[in-house]
């Protein structure tokens, strides 16, 4: 699946250094910006272990463990 992701989306997905806060309304794309910087982290180095998510919603939860 090829998303077209917005400047804004893009940029958190990049961000590195320190935490980031995602707030948008509903489907906006928050779970998908999330798990893709996380993926972007691991890529880049960190351990899985060293990274700490955190959504609103058990459905939300899900879908980043499965992503």
């Amino acid at each position: 699946m090829d998303i077209e992701f917005t400047p804004e989306q893009k940029k958190a997905i990049e961000h590195e250094k320190g935490g980031l806060q995602l707030i948008a309304c509903a489907g906006a794309g928050k779970t998908e910006v999330i798990s893709r910087r996380i993926v972007n982290l691991i890529k880049k180095g960190a351990k899985p272990s060293e990274i700490v998510a955190f959504t609103f919603t058990e459905k939300a939860a899900d879908e980043m463990k499965a992503r």
